[in-house]
C-alpha cells in the first residue's frame, strides 16, 4: 500500500526568493529546475523530476527541499537505495523539517521496516503537528502492526487538519481479508482437487497428504476432514479415521454421509452392531439414503436380523428398484419365515426373466415350507428343465 509522493516545499529564503511564473523555457536557476520538479513530480514523470532536482542541487548543494523530493521520485521508482540516501541527506541538512522525517517513514514504510517508519513519522509530528501526511503515514503504519485504534485516532487527525484518508485501516483490513481469503480458497480448491485425483486413482498417501494441507488452510471445514478419514480408512489407519470422522462430527454433527462411513469403518472393525447403529443414524438423518440402507440390509441379514433386512430392502425397492434387491428382500423374507412375500417376490422375478435358475430355488423352498408341496415339486421340475440341480427336494 503506496501512499502519495509527500511534497516538502523547504527553500532555503536567500535561494528561491524568485518569480514563479510558467515558461517554456529551460530553467536556468535552481529554484526553476526546483519548481519544475514539482511539477513532474506531481504529473508522476519521476525520471524527469529526478533530473530536474539534480539539476537544482547542482546549482545549489544546500537545497534540502530539492534531495526530500528527489527522494520522493525514487521512491516511486522503487528505488530504495538512492531514496533513502537523498531522504538521510536532506535531514542531515535541515534536522528541524518535520516533512524530511514523513518522507524517511514513507520509504521505510515501503520497505516493511515499520519500527523505523513509525520512529520517523513520531518525530516529524514532533516537529510539527500539523502535517497532515505525517499522520496519515503514522496511521498506515499502526494498521500494519495491528493497532487499529492507534490508527483510528491518526485518520482522525488527518481530517481534522483538512486532509483525507483514502482508505481506513478497517477498510485496508477488510479488503485485506477479502484477499487473503481468496488466496486460500483458490489453494484449499487445487490441493483438493489433487486430493480427489490421487484418490479415485488409489494412491492415498498422496491423498492424505493433500487433504492435510487443505486442512491447514481451512481447518473449520469439515470436508477435507472427511476425506481424509476415507484416505486413513483405505489406508487401514482406523484410529486416525476415527479421529478425523470425531472431527466432522465437532463441525457438521448432522452430515448423514459421517455415520454412512463410521459404519464402514466399524465394519472394517468387525463391530457389526456398531455399524449397524451408525447406518441407522445416517438413515434417520436421510431415509432416503440408498447405499446406507443397502448396507444396513447386509449386515441386518448377517446378523440374522431378517425382518429388519427385508424392511430396508423393501425401503431400496421404492428409491431404487433393481432384480437384485427384489431378491433378497425375497430371500430375507424367506428367512424371516414370511414365505407369501418370498413368493410373491420370485414370481415376479421369474415372470421378468424365466430362465433364471436361482429364483424357481428360493421359491420352490417358499412353496415347501408354507405346505404348497405340489407347486414346489412344480419348480424343482422347471429347475431341472433348465438345467440346474435341486440339492434336497421337497417331502
Amino acid at each position: 500500500m503506496k501512499s502519495s509522493p509527500h511534497k516538502i516545499l523547504v527553500a532555503i529564503a536567500t535561494l528561491f526568493i524568485v518569480s514563479l511564473s510558467s515558461s517554456a523555457q529551460t530553467p536556468t536557476t535552481a529554484a526553476d529546475w526546483y519548481k519544475q520538479g514539482l511539477q513532474q513530480l506531481d504529473q508522476q514523470q519521476y525520471d524527469k523530476a529526478i533530473q530536474s532536482f539534480s539539476e537544482c542541487v547542482r546549482l545549489e548543494p544546500r537545497a534540502d527541499g530539492a534531495y526530500s523530493n528527489r527522494a520522493s521520485a525514487y521512491r516511486m521508482k522503487e528505488a530504495y537505495k538512492e531514496a533513502l540516501a537523498d531522504a538521510n541527506k536532506s535531514i542531515e541538512m535541515a534536522p528541524k523539517e518535520g516533512g524530511h522525517f514523513v518522507v524517511r517513514g514513507s520509504i521505510h514504510y515501503d520497505q516493511g521496516r515499520f519500527d523505523e517508519a513509525l520512529n520517523d513519522y513520531n518525530k516529524a509530528i514532533a516537529l510539527d503537528a500539523t502535517l497532515a501526511g505525517a499522520y496519515r503515514g503514522r496511521a498506515q503504519t499502526h494498521c500494519q502492526k495491528n493497532s487499529p485504534e492507534l490508527a483510528a485516532a491518526d485518520e482522525k487527525k488527518v481530517v481534522e487538519l483538512g486532509g483525507k484518508v483514502s482508505k481506513t485501516c478497517a477498510e485496508f483490513k477488510r479488503s485485506e481479508a477479502s484477499r487473503q481469503q481468496m488466496v486460500e480458497d483458490f489453494q484449499s480448491s487445487q490441493y483438493f482437487k489433487a486430493g480427489q485425483a490421487a484418490y479415485n486413482k488409489g494412491d492415498f498417501e498422496v491423498a492424505r497428504i493433500a487433504f492435510t494441507r487443505v486442512i491447514e488452510l481451512k481447518p473449520k471445514d469439515f470436508q477435507p476432514y472427511l476425506s481424509r478419514a476415507l484416505s486413513y480408512l483405505q489406508l487401514g489407519k482406523f484410529t486416525e479415521a476415527s479421529a478425523d470422522f470425531d472431527k466432522v462430527s465437532e463441525l457438521n454433527p448432522k452430515l448423514p454421509d459421517l455415520y454412512f462411513y463410521r459404519g464402514l469403518l466399524a465394519h472394517k472393525q468387525k463391530d457389526v452392531d456398531k455399524a449397524i447403529v451408525e447406518l441407522g443414524k445416517a438413515i434417520a438423518l436421510n431415509p432416503k439414503y440408498v447405499e446406507a440402507l443397502d448396507a444396513r440390509a447386509s449386515l441386518s441379514f448377517e446378523k440374522k436380523q431378517f425382518a429388519q433386512a427385508a424392511q430396508d430392502y423393501t425401503k431400496l425397492l421404492e428409491l431404487k428398484p433393481t432384480g437384485e434387491t427384489l431378491y433378497y428382500r425375497g430371500l430375507s423374507s424367506f428367512q424371516a419365515k414370511n414365505f407369501e412375500q418370498a413368493i410373491a417376490d420370485m414370481t415376479k422375478l421369474i415372470e421378468a426373466n424365466p430362465k433364471t435358475i436361482q429364483p424357481y430355488l428360493l421359491r420352490a423352498a417358499a412353496y415347501c415350507s408354507s405346505g404348497k408341496k405340489d407347486l414346489a415339486k412344480a419348480d424343482e421340475k422347471k429347475i431341472v428343465e433348465l438345467g440346474g440341480k435341486v440339492e434336497t427336494s421337497c417331502q
